[in-house]
């Protein structure tokens, strides 16, 4: 899911696991982990992308996460000098 043709054939409204986020996002499982668990992003207190509990399980919906990276793309990490990763 982490190129833009996976992430132009997924519905907005989908559902995705943590580990599908990480990779939509560039960024660890951990990472993700760590943003749910603070509700904030540590270093610069910019909050995490929304989630989604279901039974026992976490799930991202892909819509909240482009939202979010579009209005947090500086904190994001793209892998692209200057980009930067929490």
């Amino acid at each position: 899911m982490s190129d833009e043709r996976n992430s132009r054939s997924t519905p907005s409204g989908a559902l995705i696991t943590p580990k599908e986020a990480s990779r939509f996002l560039r960024n660890s499982v951990a990472t993700l982990a760590t943003w749910r668990s603070r509700g904030r992003i540590a270093r610069d207190g910019f909050p995490g992308p929304p989630f989604y509990r279901v039974g026992r399980s976490i799930r991202y919906r892909v819509g909240d996460l482009i939202e979010w990276a579009q209005r947090s793309g500086p904190h994001l990490n793209t892998g692209q000098k200057g980009g930067g990763g929490p």
